[in-house]
């Protein structure tokens, strides 16, 4: 049975409709405040500060000249290979260097390359980061880039700036899943860049 209700007890229903509204609104404010000061969410926006403010070191500094270092030669390998590029077949080459003191890949691809042997001695140029950046031999007038993939921080980079818009607490499981897959992205990051 439907009874008609007074303007008095709207009024006081959409009153108390209205507090338990803001009482809501407060309670995830608090909350969110709250989940804002823990240790996760802090520590997932101090790495991801740290990996951008990283990313922009590296991109005006990655060919800033550090040192070089001597290496003797113990293994090299050239691998060509073909490819598929739209409709036409391609042809690439990379280089496998074993050295006294590391190992590098550099795509010699599209390069008038300069042979050298098994134990020559070749001069790594390294960047104010520790990578290495060119090689040449002693003796020659040319240095060799090796290469090194940028997509793949640009890629981090990406997600990094999107996960920022992500600070919901309330929002689980997704959020702290979220900013703990980028804070591991952004660790992997940086150590294949200065660790590697």
């Amino acid at each position: 049975m439907w009874t008609r209700t007074s303007p008095e007890q709207r009024k006081r229903f959409l009153d108390q409709l209205a507090k338990n509204q803001q009482r809501q609104k407060r309670r995830r404010r608090l909350y969110n405040k709250m989940y804002r000061k823990g240790f996760p969410f802090v520590s997932a926006w101090l790495v991801r500060i740290i990996f951008i403010a990283l990313f922009i070191s590296v991109c005006f500094l990655h060919h800033k000249h550090g040192s070089y270092a001597t290496e003797v030669v113990l293994f090299k390998e050239i691998d060509q290979y073909t490819y598929m590029s739209g409709r036409s077949l391609r042809s690439g080459a990379s280089l496998y260097i074993l050295t006294d003191h590391g190992e590098y890949y550099v795509n010699i691809s599209r390069m008038s390359f300069r042979d050298f042997n098994k134990r020559d001695t070749l001069v790594i140029e390294r960047n104010i980061f520790g990578r290495p950046i060119y090689f040449s031999r002693i003796g020659w007038t040319v240095a060799y880039p090796f290469g090194i993939n940028f997509k793949f921080y640009f890629v981090v980079l990406f997600a990094t700036l999107i996960s920022f818009a992500f600070n919901n607490g309330l929002d689980r499981p997704f959020t702290p899943l979220l900013l703990k897959i980028i804070t591991a992205f952004n660790l992997f990051a940086i150590g294949c860049y200065f660790l590697a």
